[in-house]
């Protein structure tokens, strides 16, 4: 009788404990265990058993996260103030170092891409910035996939997402690109003249062919009336 009380608590320490011995990680989750503040094990999808007050759970998304980089002014190699931002995929490799090597791994690559983001295009013109956006975003990419690798990150890749100009250089590249346009059509309607040219040069000596044909049969007409006259023609002999 006097064992009852001792069950009674011990089932109510039991089940008090009971959540922090089970532990179940979703597909997608890796998590590691601290035994003592220190690391002991990693532990992947599905359900897992860890000592309540001894052991701590640090759970890590391993899916491919996107991380939006915020718009920022950055100024091109040629001086010219624009804002930019971009989009970041990520991946997490190692979860041991992503929770113990960085206190916020997302916020930490988000930060570290918009920095990288504007000393890249600070060292690069504003016509190729324009032109080779998706080399410039892989430059991004590497610089940034080289710093993360002890973060246990891996970027999946980096896309530049918006490239807003100042009106007074959208006005610049406006008029630059309709002389472009004029310089073209000049030089197409050249061409085209001439070609008229040599075609109209060519229908001339075809014509003036023609009527030097005309003209000896006529003169050949004309001599064939006088029956006195005799006609030689000049014929090549071949060996």
């Amino acid at each position: 009788m006097f064992l009852w009380p001792v069950f009674v608590f011990l089932g109510v320490i039991f089940l008090m404990l009971l959540p922090g011995t089970i532990a179940i990680n979703q597909q997608w989750q890796e998590a590691i265990i601290l035994r003592f503040g220190k690391f002991k094990r990693l532990v992947g999808p599905g359900m897992f058993f860890k000592w309540p007050l001894v052991e701590r759970l640090l759970r890590q998304d391993i899916r491919i996260q996107t991380l939006d980089v915020m718009k920022q002014e950055v100024m091109t190699k040629d001086n010219i103030s624009l804002m930019a931002d971009a989009v970041v995929f990520m991946k997490v490799t190692s979860t041991p170092k992503s929770l113990m090597n960085i206190v916020n791994v997302k916020l930490s690559v988000m930060q570290y891409s918009q920095t990288t983001m504007r000393d890249v295009i600070g060292n690069v013109e504003l016509d190729d910035l324009l032109a080779c956006r998706d080399e410039i975003a892989e430059r991004i990419k590497s610089i940034v996939d080289r710093e993360t690798e002890t973060w246990g990150v891996d970027i999946q890749s980096v896309n530049l997402q918006n490239i807003e100009l100042p009106n007074d250089m959208k006005r610049v590249i406006a008029r630059q690109a309709e002389a472009e346009r004029e310089r073209r059509a000049v030089i197409i309607k050249s061409e085209g003249e001439l070609i008229a040219a040599k075609n109209l040069e060519a229908a001339v000596r075809e014509m003036s062919a023609q009527a030097l044909y005309l003209r000896t049969l006529s003169s050949l007409e004309d001599i064939s009336f006088d029956q006195s006259n005799t006609i030689v023609f000049a014929m090549p002999v071949t060996s």
